[in-house]
């Protein structure tokens, strides 16, 4: 099973796959999994989960349920209930397949702070000193954590919310540059094409069937 969070730009390439798909209004979602179950989920990116051989019966079981109620009466306390068990047993799942529940809490804290400063500050000395920690020992625990350096997580995030941005065609890709910090829309356009590829034109054209 693969689960993105809200906002998260992606393609889905339908053709020769068979299965279910779930959209969510993102109130629900984050109604759904609020507390706990929102922080186990909320960092994680492209989030896959293989569920045991074992319990892909129970799955199925709870997908017929879901499907029975949305074609039927639609009552939201029961498809609430339905669902919010399907996402408890992703999440015992996802508790015997990786180790990150149990992230560094520093490793939280860094990544609250760059969703906040992302777009202002790029520096890594920048959310060392806001964990109080030297930057060295920061990419430190961000390689061991993530297996990725702070300017890497920056520059995710930087693309993610570019693409989020490009995908809506009600802005020009000068004012997306403008509103993410770069100082002039050439230096958005080499940094994009650097990290995927594409030119925001292009990318633009390309996924002008995103499914959000």
């Amino acid at each position: 099973m693969f689960l993105l969070l809200p906002d998260q730009v992606h393609n889905i390439e339908k053709q020769d796959k068979v299965g279910y798909l779930f959209a969510l209004s993102k109130d629900f979602f984050e109604r759904l999994i609020a507390g706990d179950i929102f922080k186990l989920f909320y960092y994680t990116v492209n989030f896959s989960i293989i569920v045991p051989d074992s319990k892909v019966g129970l799955f199925h079981k709870l997908i017929d349920l879901i499907q029975l109620e949305q074609d039927g009466e639609k009552r939201p306390a029961i498809l609430e209930s339905y669902l919010r068990s399907w996402f408890l047993h992703c999440i015992e799942f996802q508790k015997e397949a990786k180790t990150d529940v149990n992230m560094d809490g520093r490793m939280r804290l860094l990544m609250e702070s760059v969703e906040n400063h992302f777009k202002e500050q790029r520096s890594a000395a920048f959310y060392a000193d806001e964990l109080s920690l030297s930057a060295k020992r920061l990419n430190e625990l961000s390689k061991d954590s993530f297996g990725k350096t702070i300017n890497q997580i920056i520059n995710d995030r930087l693309i993610l919310e570019a693409k989020r941005e490009i995908s809506c065609l009600d802005k020009s890709i000068k004012e997306i540059s403008y509103e993410l910090g770069f100082s002039e829309p050439s230096y958005f356009t080499r940094f994009f094409g650097k990290q995927t590829g594409h030119t925001p034109e292009d990318f633009r054209k390309k996924t002008g069937d995103i499914i959000r």
